[in-house]
């Protein structure tokens, strides 16, 4: 049975490596019509780099089914320089893969990513020298190739295994088990993917391809490593693509959850505008009815104390009773943040704000502390954001923002940036009365800091963009 596999990978070569190709296209392509753009998940930013790869290392797979095909029509020259361009395609795609990878598990902004162009470029000067040594052109091809799927290629997959790995952590948020699963097996699928591509390879002098190259492994396991790599593609492609449904589940619990709180938010604010208009109006009618009949006693020939005290007594407790219903119109407000977790709500916000903004917040979020926010803090915190997003829509005219909110071990840490206009701060830190815009909003976030015993710090020039900083202390005993 092994041997007819070999047998069947020598008569039908091309027809394995087109194959092999098209399972890398139709991955890459599958993933760039996916519509990520709204969603809030660090893969969703790179997805699009895996989907390069996916179409770059196709392209180069293909080579090898249509070249042999045409080598006599084509001339020696023109012939050797499409082989070079497969292998240089296909060591793009590696750094395609490589980025990919750093960018999702590296924190953001971190220059490490660059790591894979400046491994490329070694790449480049070292076949570049080898070429001036004498060796034939089969075997510096065969030499160029195999360093690239050492130094990039494998290091490649593994990154990129690792941050589909680190991924499915993320999504757990979502509560799909099975898509999860699919995102688990591809990211197992892009590590076999990254042993069989990256470290089998073709037979020359140094190690590890003296020891484990397609001779050797052929000899082992009586299997062409090009059949390992057909499944292992084959893998990738099923299960990525099928676990890129949880952006589409993501969207539609976003909806949901958006929908479900405008819902609640218009029930408490009915509920607290009857109880303003009608409630807390009659008990006030009846608190002037008790003043005036008080003043009407008081014509009478005969006092009556008992009568006066009951009066006095009766107005004290009215308008007690009309400050605690005052005060629970208030706590209606702050309500749908005494179950909700800072994280999830900031998330919601930013979703509507990516949505009727066409901007997507970079957010960063840790957590560290093991103090709780209490539900006014949360609400807070959620308005000062959201009046800072606010702000940027109706005047920074900016292109990127970032959010970075660190629950620390004694305060809570906000950044708020915006690359936009900015404005100019004057003697106060606030816009100048010269500035565009009445900036009512920021007047609004220091009240608020205020009232958390916080402090906000507001750096801004013109043309240089805005940075909001916000410390607030704890009031609380677990995390919240």
């Amino acid at each position: 049975m092994w041997f007819n596999l070999v047998d069947i990978y020598e008569q039908h070569r091309e027809l394995i490596f087109f194959a092999y190709g098209l399972v890398y296209v139709l991955t890459g392509f599958a993933i760039l019509v996916k519509n990520v753009q709204v969603s809030q998940f660090k893969l969703a930013k790179y997805i699009r780099l895996f989907a390069l790869f996916g179409i770059f290392h196709g392209l180069a797979d293909w080579a090898p089914a249509f070249l042999p095909l045409n080598e006599l029509s084509l001339t020696p020259l023109v012939y050797d320089f499409l082989r070079v361009a497969a292998y240089l395609m296909l060591s793009i795609s590696y750094i395609f893969l490589f980025v990919f990878g750093l960018k999702v598990v590296l924190p953001e902004k971190d220059k490490k990513a660059l790591i894979p162009l400046v491994v490329f470029v070694m790449w480049l000067f070292l076949i570049s020298a080898l070429k001036s040594r004498t060796m034939d052109f089969d075997t510096w091809l065969a030499l160029s190739n195999t360093l690239a799927r050492y130094f990039l290629g494998f290091p490649a997959a593994i990154t990129a295994s690792y941050a589909f790995f680190k991924q499915t952590r993320a999504f757990q948020l979502l509560d799909m088990p099975r898509l999860i699963n699919h995102m688990w097996w591809g990211a197992l699928f892009i590590a076999v993917y990254g042993f069989f591509t990256g470290l089998v390879g073709s037979r020359l002098d140094f190690f590890p391809a003296n020891i484990l190259n397609y001779e050797s492994f052929i000899a082992v396991t009586g299997v062409p490593v090009q059949i390992f790599r057909l499944a292992a593609g084959i893998g990738i492609g099923i299960n990525i693509v099928k676990s890129l449904e949880l952006f589409d589940v993501e969207q539609k619990k976003r909806v949901e959850e958006a929908e479900r709180k405008q819902a609640t938010l218009q029930e408490r604010g009915r509920i607290s505008r009857e109880m303003h208009d009608g409630t807390i109006q009659s008990l006030y009618g009846i608190g002037l009815t008790l003043e005036q009949s008080r003043r009407l006693m008081k014509d009478v020939d005969v006092p009556n104390r008992p009568a006066d005290e009951l009066l006095d007594f009766s107005i004290m407790k009215l308008d007690e009773t009309i400050k605690d219903i005052r005060s629970y119109i208030m706590d209606l407000q702050q309500l749908q943040f005494q179950d909700i977790k800072l994280h999830q709500s900031i998330l919601e916000l930013l979703n509507e704000f990516a949505v009727t903004a066409e901007i997507t917040p970079v957010f960063n979020y840790k957590e560290k502390g093991t103090q709780a926010l209490t539900p006014d803090q949360r609400a807070h915190i959620y308005h000062i954001i959201k009046e800072a997003l606010n702000n940027v829509r109706r005047h920074a005219q900016a292109k990127t923002i970032e959010l970075n909110v660190a629950l620390q071990k004694e305060c809570i840490d906000i950044i708020i940036y915006d690359d936009g206009r900015g404005f100019d701060q004057g003697e106060t830190g606030f816009p100048s009365e010269s500035s565009p815009g009445d900036h009512r909003g920021l007047k609004n976030m220091k009240e608020r800091i205020d009232a958390m015993d916080g402090k906000m710090e507001i750096v801004s020039e013109c043309g240089q963009g805005t940075r909001i900083n916000l410390l607030i202390p704890y009031r609380g005993d677990t995390n919240g």
